[in-house]
């Protein structure tokens, strides 16, 4: 029997044949952006990474110093965050699919798949009892979930477009959500992008004559840190800066200093 191709698909198809018989082999992919596609397990050795445009969770090995790799796992359309909730059970966020996979990490297989609000981004797990806290950017909402019965408890509205990258406080008792495009007049101070390989030059938070003098990270509390940092814990990252213009068009951040000029 015969089947009709459609002339769309015929057309893409006959398009990838010609690129292939010259000899072209640049390829562009349209996937989602990643938000924490990357994630090190609580036993510090085993490191997974999202693989997009393959729909896969990949292991490896990182014990030796060296990634290796160690097997990988399907999951949903566009794996955009994975997230340990114990040494031996990741949990991924699939955009597209707008499902959360949870993969048994020893025995390499999905064990529970978990619907979400439209648009899954992040995940995080915090609070008492502890809870997982997923934003979903086309829903403008953060579902709540019980880990423990994997059973949505609740949806909290955002007010603020496409929801996406997601923390907790140090104590776990808060969890902030960073808004795509929030139209609340604040920015990112940071280094310039540059291209692979190349470091960028200073920053504004780097800047001496800024408010911080340099400090980078920047004091949250006056000329201090809550909490304090760990003096064990060597130099910290270099990290941006959040500001929010004021009234006086003035931008300043959250520690009362103005980064305008």
């Amino acid at each position: 029997m015969c089947r009709r191709v459609p002339t769309a698909a015929f057309s893409i198809w006959a398009a990838v044949s010609t690129l292939a018989s010259a000899g072209i082999t640049n390829f562009v992919n349209f996937e989602t952006a990643p938000v924490h596609p990357v994630a090190l397990g609580p036993d510090g050795r085993t490191l997974a990474v999202c693989n997009l445009p393959d729909g896969r969770v990949e292991f490896f090995d990182v014990s030796q110093g060296v990634p290796a790799p160690v097997g990988g796992v399907a999951v949903g359309v566009d794996p955009v965050t994975a997230r340990f909730a114990s040494s031996n059970e990741l949990w991924v966020v699939n955009h597209i699919s707008s499902t959360i996979n949870i993969v048994d990490v020893s025995a390499r297989r999905v064990v529970a798949t978990v619907d979400t609000l439209a648009g899954p981004s992040d995940l995080v797990f915090a609070g008492n009892p502890r809870m997982a806290w997923v934003s979903c950017s086309r829903t403008n909402a953060v579902m709540v979930i019980d880990p423990a019965t994997r059973a949505a408890v609740t949806n909290i509205a955002i007010d603020g477009e496409r929801p996406r990258a997601m923390a907790t406080s140090h104590d776990g008792s808060k969890v902030y959500v960073a808004i795509f495009e929030s139209g609340n007049g604040t920015t990112v101070l940071g280094r310039r992008l540059t291209q692979l390989g190349v470091f960028p030059a200073q920053g504004p938070v780097d800047d001496p004559r800024g408010p911080a003098h340099g400090l980078d990270p920047p004091p949250n509390s006056g000329d201090s840190f809550v909490p304090a940092l760990n003096a064990n814990a060597g130099t910290p990252p270099r990290v941006s800066h959040i500001v929010r213009k004021n009234g006086d068009g003035r931008w300043m951040d959250d520690n009362n200093a103005d980064w305008t000029e």
